[in-house]
């Protein structure tokens, strides 16, 4: 009697490969850290041990235990074991496909693909108002197995600036397979755009990429000029902010460009500008919007003018 009490645990426990979809595949090693069985457990058999007593050959195969990812490889136990949600019962046939059932105990490293988006932003710079900027960007799978592309679309709130040359269709992108999506821009205000190009896929990790788009439109006739050079001599020094205090305080001349007097792109030109510019010049402040060091026009519509503008000339 006392034999059979000491070995009657282990020859129950033999039988619970039994009791999971296509276990007689695995054997003790779904649970076991030894493929004999006893000892040491696999993350699967931590999960089973609450459900089953001691020495049982009592079904503890559901779907609760089906939808758990034990070994944390991304994939579930039913998904690795055949019965994704777990509707599977002892006595019935094995489910799935038993050549491709992997152990829910030992974490795999599972062919995927993998999504890769090139370049990862897009940015039109000073397109004229009318001009069409077009930009191509690649969906790429850098992964070892199929990649579904899911759809392509635009997100913005630039009302349509942004479009795409071609609709861009849901597809299968094998290995090292690339679809191109080209992104075209154009408008008839001046002033700067945002929006994303939006893909969606089957990449258990990046499921949803979105490369973001920034453009900016310009009349060709606007005058050109550096933003924060308020006395127009080309440089950017505490002549501006006396130049802006003069025509503010002291009835001095007006400015050829209040544009590039508004150092802080406020659309209006008042002390905050010289308080912004000597922020900047003195105590690292934030440089003014574009355009700033360079020639440019102004990006943004407001009330203030330009006339003209002697070092972009």
């Amino acid at each position: 009697m006392l034999v059979w009490l000491s070995v009657s645990p282990a020859l129950a426990r033999s039988c619970r490969p039994r009791l999971i979809p296509n276990g007689e595949r695995l054997g003790c090693a779904s649970c076991h850290v030894n493929p004999a069985g006893g000892g040491r457990r696999t993350p699967f058999g931590d999960d089973v041990r609450p459900l089953v007593a001691p020495g049982s050959c009592v079904a503890f195969w559901g779907p609760e235990l089906a939808l758990r990812d034990s070994d944390r490889d991304g994939r579930t136990n039913g998904d690795e074991l055949g019965d994704p949600t777990g509707v599977w019962a002892v006595g019935a046939s094995a489910p799935g496909d038993p050549s491709a059932v992997t152990n829910p105990g030992v974490a795999d490293v599972f062919a995927a693909g993998d999504i890769e988006v090139r370049p990862s932003a897009v940015a039109f710079e000073d397109v004229p108002l009318g001009a069409t900027g077009v930009a191509a960007i690649e969906i790429v799978n850098v992964g070892d197995a199929a990649l579904e592309i899911a759809g392509v679309g635009l997100v913005e709130s630039s009302g349509g600036a942004f479009s795409l040359v071609e609709p861009v269709e849901p597809a299968t992108l094998a290995p090292d397979g690339v679809i191109v999506a080209r992104v075209e821009f154009v408008t008839l205000v001046g002033g700067t755009y945002e929006g994303a190009l939006r893909i969606e896929s089957h990449d258990a990790d990046e499921p949803v990429v979105e490369v973001s788009l920034r453009a900016t439109a310009f009349d060709p006739s606007a005058t050109r000029f550096e933003r924060g050079d308020a006395s127009a001599d080309g440089e950017h020094d505490v002549s501006d902010a006396i130049a802006v205090l003069g025509v503010l305080f002291t009835g001095a001349p007006g400015l050829s460009c209040p544009k590039s007097a508004d150092a802080n792109d406020s659309g209006d030109l008042d002390v905050s500008d010289v308080v912004f510019l000597l922020l900047h010049l003195f105590a690292r402040g934030v440089p003014p919007n574009p355009p700033f060091s360079d020639c440019g026009v102004d990006p943004t519509a407001d009330r203030l003018a330009c006339e003209s503008f002697a070092p972009c000339a």
